[in-house]
């Protein structure tokens, strides 16, 4: 069914970053509905140079009608049929009118890539924050690895090594996108990429069997059931801390024992199957009138926003104060590893598009049992010491 004007108005803004409507009738043709309440039609067609996907805005939909949007749809198509980039002269113009600054790029990044399609998308807010402190006002195109290699080494002395790295890494996306987009000429010369970071051993820390008995006890005594709630789904899911503080009781089907992901990226749905452990942890908890979450916060109407404070007590009190909060997800993939569950049913239970992180719980789970062939090698060696062979002595 083609876009009309009821359709239109009919469209609810997501909860969080954007979404897009496709018009039936006109492939290509839409309607992105930003969480602010926003609407603008927007316009997808593929180059016929190198056939890469390309989107532009069409116009505010509180200005242009439907008719009009279509209109100007058909004149892009027009004009791609011809050879042109539409969506790529028009930004090349407006970079040759006022050059970009970084603060400029970082924020069509985040508006045009990171919020609708990355998860991470307030830790890159955040990261990029740092940059434009101190670049925002500089031109993009005359950024430098030299600056920004001041930078990351200011972000490790002060919040860490991985902090750094993940910074630079965002802003190496940011001016990536921004040449792909012809923002920034495509032999522009990504600074990010000249930065050396900083080693990453990969960390393996999990919750180990004999810490669990502490662990759970210092949750379940935490004084306040909605946090203590939160932090025990981690443990017997596996679920990013976000999904689980944006769980919606309209996500849980208590009777046929799942909850609901709703994918950023894709707008799907992830069925993740409910244990009887996390079942009970969910029937534990109060339903506050007015705010639909399943772990409301103090805001009403709004989720638990941290569980940072909370987690740092717990985890203290339990007696493994190295623990993060992200070791429960691993915990989770080594521990189903070691029961044997295949690569497959790992990445599906904690959500991977691929089965590479999957092989990596694998490996950790081959870590942790190499101790067990050791001591069988021990015992066999000590069973066949001349005193003690099937019960004696060797004749």
């Amino acid at each position: 069914m083609g876009l009309i004007k009821r359709t239109v108005d009919a469209v609810k803004p997501p909860k969080t970053g954007r979404k897009e409507v496709w018009d039936g009738d006109l492939p290509g043709f839409g309607l992105r509905v930003y969480y602010t309440g926003r609407k603008v039609y927007i316009a997808k067609y593929r180059l016929r140079d190198d056939g890469k996907h390309q989107l532009m805005t069409l116009g505010d939909a509180k200005v242009l009608t439907v008719a009009q949007a279509r209109t100007a749809y058909k004149a892009v198509l027009a004009d791609v049929a011809e050879g042109k980039d539409p969506q790529g002269e028009r930004r090349a113009a407006k970079s040759q009118e006022k050059p970009l600054t970084f603060a400029e790029l970082a924020d069509l990044w985040m508006d045009d890539h990171a919020k609708p399609h990355r998860r991470t998308w307030k830790e890159d807010e955040r990261r990029l924050k740092a940059v434009t402190a101190k670049l925002g006002t500089k031109k993009a195109a005359e950024v430098t690895t030299r600056m920004l290699s001041r930078i990351h080494q200011d972000i490790g002395d002060k919040r860490g090594k991985t902090e750094a790295n993940r910074t630079i890494t965002t802003v190496r996306a940011v001016f990536g996108k921004a040449v792909a987009w012809n923002d920034l000429p495509r032999d522009f010369d990504n600074p990010a990429s000249g930065v050396d970071l900083y080693p990453e051993p990969r960390r393996t820390r999990l919750v180990r069997r004999a810490e669990f008995p502490g662990l759970l006890a210092a949750i379940k005594d935490y004084g306040d059931p909605i946090v203590a709630g939160a932090i025990l789904t981690l443990v017997f899911t596996g679920l990013r801390k976000r999904d689980v503080l944006n769980l919606q009781w309209s996500d849980v089907d208590m009777e046929a024992g799942f909850i609901a992901l709703r994918m950023q990226k894709t707008s799907d749905v992830r069925l993740v199957a409910m244990s009887a452990a996390t079942t009970a942890v969910f029937t534990s908890l109060p339903r506050l009138d007015g705010n639909p979450y399943v772990f409301p916060g103090r805001i009403k109407g709004k989720p638990l926003q941290s569980l940072k404070k909370a987690w740092t007590s717990i985890r203290t009190k339990a007696g493994c104060p190295d623990l993060r909060m992200h070791d429960l997800k691993r915990t989770v993939g080594t521990m189903l590893a070691l029961a044997g569950e295949s690569n497959f049913m790992i990445s599906q239970v904690l959500g991977h598009r691929d089965e590479s992180t999957a092989r990596y719980y694998v490996s950790l789970a081959a870590e942790m049992t190499s101790g067990v062939m050791d001591r069988y090698a021990a015992q066999v060696e000590e069973a066949s010491a001349p005193t003690t062979m099937l019960g004696g002595p060797k004749p």
